[in-house]
């Protein structure tokens, strides 16, 4: 099990910043760091609203905002 909190935060998986758990997370939060990745790469824009960099970290993950619009058009983009 992992402990610390360490990552850039746009790409940290929720478990890592909210986990009240003692026992930590696994490396499976490895799987969302991937997928902000896969996102970026599909629509050349990150999946998240811009976040207020004044509000602590684990605030901005519990409101983050998924734009989920941007893979809408990544879809219909015809090549």
């Amino acid at each position: 099990m992992l402990r610390t909190t360490c990552g850039t935060p746009i790409y940290l998986a929720p478990e890592v910043v909210l986990s009240n758990s003692p026992g930590g997370y696994t490396a499976a939060v490895d799987s969302w760091s991937c997928g902000v990745i896969v996102y970026s790469m599909l629509t050349m824009a990150m999946p998240f609203a811009e976040e207020d960099e004044e509000l602590d970290i684990r605030e901005r993950m519990r409101i983050r905002v998924v734009l989920w619009e941007h893979l809408e058009g990544a879809a219909s983009v015809e090549g």
